[in-house]
């Protein structure tokens, strides 16, 4: 009796200087140790993903807006220094459009601009003679919201003599047979 009580006792002293050694030994087991630590290393986690979601955005869209400039001039914000240099990282390697809109500057501000995005990409080591800065919004100017309406009519009408014709109402997925958004709902 008196062996295996020794034993325990044993056992345990082992298992707590273990436990002890492996927190303060290395100091990345510490760090899983202390809740503050493990907090920050979230934190870290957190802010890296959003960083390379919002660098990938960035990427995606090149386009410097009329909000990376300090107002009627051509110097670039902190923002617009920020997110270019996001850009140039991947115009290095793979050059291209840069689309600038140009907002409400005139021709000698847009100029200036231009010559600014050009010259801060120069200065972040991109071969500026790849690159071509022109006005457009992010995949384009897309299609006025008058155009759509118009082309939708266009479509309703079409359905309509086609039903007329036919006696049997057109539907398209997505919408309902008098040509507005279907609204779909679950049972």
């Amino acid at each position: 009796m008196r062996t295996r009580a020794g034993l325990a006792v044993l056992v345990s002293l082992g298992c707590i200087a273990c436990v002890m050694w492996g927190c303060a030994v290395d100091p990345q087991q510490r760090a899983l140790c202390d809740p503050m630590q493990n907090q920050l290393a979230m934190a870290r986690m957190y802010h890296d993903y959003f960083d390379e979601a919002a660098a990938n955005a960035i990427v995606r869209q090149a386009t410097v807006f009329p909000y990376h400039f300090e107002p009627r001039t051509a110097h670039l914000t902190e923002l617009g220094q920020r997110e270019l240099a996001i850009l140039a990282t991947y115009l290095r390697a793979f050059p291209g459009e840069v689309r600038m809109p140009r907002g409400s500057a005139n021709d000698a501000l847009y100029a200036a601009r231009s010559d600014a995005v050009l010259a801060f990409l120069r200065e972040h080591e991109v071969k500026t003679e790849g690159v071509r800065i022109v006005d457009g919004q992010p995949d384009g100017d897309g299609m006025a919201s008058e155009r759509v309406v118009e082309a939708l009519a266009k479509e309703n009408e079409s359905d309509s003599k086609q039903s007329e014709r036919t006696g049997v109402p057109v539907t398209r997925q997505g919408r309902s047979t008098n040509g507005s958004p279907s609204v779909r709902t679950k049972m």
